[in-house]
């Protein structure tokens, strides 16, 4: 699939293999995907350049998935946030994120999962267009 406009998806995780990761499974969406290690080059990264999508883990070094997420939210309000992380999280945890982020994936993560999820959750203006059976059709997702 290729997207006339590729959508603005930024990782920020510790573990560059989760990019690496990332970057194999929407390999067909043509995704434009960003990597920060952490929450002050994910902060500094916003600051200069659009992004559509975060896949944020929590636990990282220096600042961690909560804190840039807060202040995040001071910056871009209603920029959606997915969690991925393999951090154990309280009932109460929980409700508290899901009132800032649009869902929480644990790891480990079926990979589909990954991909839909993203999908689901970028904004309904992005178009994505596939070719499948050599017929193009557009897909939306809202």
């Amino acid at each position: 699939m290729a997207m006339a406009n590729p959508a603005k998806i930024l990782v920020v995780d510790d573990d560059p293999q989760i990019f690496t990761l990332v970057k194999l499974v929407s390999r067909r969406f043509d995704f434009d995907l960003a990597y920060c290690s952490n929450g002050y080059e994910a902060l500094s990264y916003i600051h200069k350049n659009d992004c559509d999508l975060i896949l944020l883990d929590l636990q990282m070094p220096g600042m961690d998935g909560f804190e840039f997420l807060q202040r995040l939210r001071s910056l871009r309000r209603n920029l959606p946030v997915i969690i991925f992380t393999a951090m154990p999280l309280s009932f109460e945890t929980k409700l508290r994120l899901k009132q800032e982020v649009r869902t929480i994936i644990e790891k480990p993560v079926h990979l589909s999962r990954l991909v839909l999820e993203v999908l689901n959750h970028l904004p309904s203006a992005i178009k994505i267009t596939s070719n499948t059976s050599g017929t193009n059709r557009q897909v939306y997702f809202e």
